[in-house]
């Protein structure tokens, strides 16, 4: 489903704006689309980009005195 929206710009922009789309035959709305469909494409891959140890950071808590190296010694390899 299409719906409308309005957006204010600097006329001068609109024009610079509205000849770019002209050249590429696209319209300005063509162009505003593509680029927020870039931006929230580019939100969506930054936090998919991250390794698992930082998007799980914070998920677990461990008690204040815990020591990951002597954890690092004790377990069973």
């Amino acid at each position: 489903m299409m719906t409308y929206l309005t957006v204010k710009v600097d006329s001068g922009l609109l024009e610079t704006i509205s000849q770019y789309a002209q050249s590429k035959g696209k319209t300005v709305a063509d162009l505003i689309e593509a680029q927020l469909r870039k931006l929230v494409d580019m939100q969506e891959s930054k936090a998919s980009d991250k390794p698992v140890s930082s998007r799980l950071r914070g998920v677990v808590k461990l008690p204040k005195d815990f020591d990951y190296k002597k954890a690092l010694e004790n377990r069973n390899v």
